[in-house]
């Protein structure tokens, strides 16, 4: 995706409150080009046709205290002050408040959120609401499938609650053959129909909390405005554990997956009692990936050649501590990476960066991205593994953008450098938008063809049209709080 909505993170790792306005009266209606009013906003969520958005804004002095005034405290986000309201604003103005926005389809077309009436789907094309369930009877536990062709909610009250799948294009829906209470959490495959359905249910060998246990992770509580988290975590839960059940986007009866660890392609991946990597289908075909003596955890998959990454944590690499990468190929098995290539994750370290592995796996990474700081090129004839510096890197996989002499270059994977004519200091300010565009030192660039595109504000979110969404004024603040108005300008 081209379009990612940044939370404006900190490195402090204590809490600090910012007051980013001041007013002592309601505001005033937004201006026509304006989206939202003036005063403390946060961006929940925007199109990336530059059609509506979603942003969090203290309009009224709900406290008493005289003023506009939020606090928000940076390492969960959350939020104090006066109350922060949801609005969504279709084109620009002030917007109609809604109770939460929970999620959008890739293209921006179709929104999830929820208001008076209940669970409530929006189509961009007409800004008309179809409501999908009654008020208190549908948890906030949904996904869109499928490249954005299908919506997986929850709808019914708490003791008869069921799984649907709705098609987009045409409202067709089907239902799940089976309970849907418990379930937590709905992970689509990157691509095609299959989807994981995870839930919790009592462990019958339970003895104490669940390692990365149901119930998600805590990012700073139920409220509909929060400050973007700077660190999460699991909340475990004793007596319980994740169950995890493969289905179809058509609806039937899911099947069990022991030991889940994602999606490759139209298959799903298991990890066995004893050790093996398996892949398997949901009608039951499988086939082994890594023995039981390799002990594989998946890490990456390339749909386009078919090849998968993973780390052998059962044995042991040159160096100290980790375990050898290794890339499975159908036809051709096993292929060490490299003495270079190896991975802190092992059986007893099934953490990267704090996130679980068959985490990391499904969250769209992309098919080439380890972690944060590694990347592991599946398309070269020969693997290869990356240690990126971060505050040297770039947004795509192989390319930076790189000081030299005093100016900023894109550095490809091949080593040819690309002037881009930007003066920039030792520690220049620059963070991506998408895979292909990098804002940096007031200039968002196309590293694609390696160009700049012209000077901007510092961004917030960037439609497909490299138009840019930004505050009224040009500060930021912790956990995402700026100034609102929004507008939308494009690179001059």
């Amino acid at each position: 995706m081209r379009y990612v909505l940044l939370g404006m993170l900190t490195m402090l790792a204590t809490s600090l409150p910012i007051s980013p306005a001041t007013a002592t009266a309601p505001t005033t209606p937004a201006a026509a080009e304006a989206i939202g009013t003036p005063g403390p906003t946060l961006l929940s969520a925007a199109s990336p046709r530059g059609d509506w958005a979603v942003v969090c804004q203290a309009r009224a002095d709900t406290n008493g205290d005289g003023r506009l005034h939020v606090d928000v405290e940076i390492h969960h986000g959350f939020l104090s002050g006066d109350a922060m309201v949801p609005y969504l604003v279709w084109g620009s103005g002030s917007g109609e408040p809604i109770e939460r926005f929970l999620g959008r389809d890739p293209t921006g077309r179709f929104l999830l959120g929820r208001t008076a009436a209940g669970l409530v789907l929006w189509d961009a094309d007409d800004r008309r609401p179809t409501v999908l369930a009654a008020p208190g009877d549908a948890p906030d536990t949904f996904a869109f499938a499928d490249g954005g062709t299908h919506l997986l909610y929850v709808r019914g009250p708490a003791d008869a609650q069921r799984l649907v799948s709705r098609r987009l294009a045409d409202g067709h829906e089907a239902v799940f053959d089976l309970d849907a209470r418990g379930l937590w959490l709905l992970e689509p495959a990157p691509s095609g129909s299959l989807v994981a359905l995870h839930f919790v249910e009592a462990d019958p060998d339970a003895g104490g909390p669940v390692p990365a246990a149901p119930g998600g992770w805590s990012d700073g509580g139920t409220s509909a405005c929060r400050g973007s988290p700077m660190a999460r975590s699991w909340i475990p839960r004793k007596g319980t554990r994740n169950v995890v059940r493969i289905g179809r986007l058509d609806g039937g009866a899911p099947v069990p997956a022991p030991g889940f660890a994602g999606f490759a392609g139209q298959r799903f991946l298991t990890i066995e009692g004893d050790g093996r990597l398996v892949f398997r289908t949901p009608e039951g075909l499988f086939a082994e990936v890594a023995s039981a003596p390799c002990a594989g955890v998946p890490l990456i998959y390339d749909p386009m050649s078919d090849r998968l990454g993973l780390a052998c944590t059962g044995l042991k690499a040159e160096r100290e501590d980790t375990s050898p990468l290794y890339i499975f190929e159908p036809g051709r098995g096993l292929t060490p990476v490299g003495p270079d290539a190896w991975s802190f994750i092992g059986r007893d370290r099934p953490q990267v960066g704090g996130q679980w592995v068959v985490t990391q796996f499904a969250e769209g990474r992309g098919p080439h991205q380890i972690s944060e700081t590694f990347v592991l090129d599946l398309r070269a004839s020969t693997a290869r593994i990356h240690r990126r510096r971060l505050h040297e890197e770039g947004p795509v996989v192989g390319a930076e953008i790189v000081r030299r002499k005093g100016q900023l270059h894109v550095v490809l994977p091949s080593g040819r450098a690309y002037p881009l004519g930007i003066e920039a200091p030792r520690h220049f300010s620059s963070f991506k938008l998408s895979p292909d565009r990098v804002w940096v030192e007031g200039r968002l660039v196309d590293l694609e063809r390696h160009r700049v595109l012209g000077r901007t504000p510092k961004p917030l979110f960037l439609t497909e049209d490299d138009r840019v969404l930004v505050p009224s004024r040009e500060e930021f603040y912790q956990a995402g709080l700026v100034t609102g108005p929004l507008q939308w300008v494009r690179p001059r």
